[in-house]
């Protein structure tokens, strides 16, 4: 006797657009502190979170990371796309859905506000694109 199974199988299309390498960034009293650690240009329109993993060295502060558009016409922080962490070991946060042009020229940039002095940062381990 030979047996038969049906398999369904979902397609997933994943978008590979970049990965920051690690970075550590020194703490600042108070915003605006914030460090370019990556850009890329978007291939694709598409619905995306900002995924990051990372830590601070004391926990009084709080570390953010955001996409910032840099293509004319649309220079700014992408609204929604900041995720943020304060905790002092590794741990993944994300941001909310943004949705991400195509042909768009996009950063990564980082901040750790609470505190300035010898021995506060943050790390930013990596920062890359999620689907939703």
């Amino acid at each position: 006797m030979q047996g038969f199974a049906l398999t369904l199988e979902q397609i997933i299309e994943i978008i590979s657009v970049y990965a920051t390498a690690e970075q550590y960034i020194d703490a600042v009293a108070a915003t605006p502190g914030w460090y370019v650690i990556g850009g890329f240009t978007m291939p694709a329109t598409a619905d995306l979170r900002t995924d990051v993993m990372g830590s601070v060295s004391d926990a009084n502060l709080q570390e953010r990371v955001r996409l910032y558009c840099v293509s004319p016409g649309s220079v700014g922080p992408v609204s929604g796309s900041e995720a943020t962490l304060n905790s002092l070991t590794d741990i993944q946060a994300f941001s909310g859905v943004v949705t991400l042009t195509a042909g768009r020229v996009y950063q990564f940039q980082a901040e750790v506000t609470g505190g300035a002095g010898a021995g506060l940062f943050g790390s930013v381990r990596r920062a890359t694109l999620a689907g939703t």
